[in-house]
């Protein structure tokens, strides 16, 4: 199974579709769009808002997108 990157992070805190588009400030359709690594390239603006929701620092929450991407791909 493909990685959803962000999206993947946000399930495993209990996030996932509206709620996840409401915490970041953007629409239901973006976040679609970002599970499904249609944008693969977020802002950091996103990057900051989404880690502060997930209580991690925004280098914590690049880490992990790493690791579930690497997984993703082994």
């Amino acid at each position: 199974e493909r990685s959803r990157g962000l999206g993947d992070v946000y399930k495993r805190q209990g996030f996932k579709g509206q709620g996840l588009a409401e915490a970041l400030g953007t629409t239901r359709a973006t976040v679609s769009k970002m599970e499904n690594n249609i944008i693969n390239k977020l802002k950091i603006e996103t990057l900051d808002k989404a880690a502060q929701n997930l209580n991690k620092t925004t280098s914590e929450l690049l880490d992990e997108l790493n690791n579930v991407r690497s997984t993703a791909q082994e």
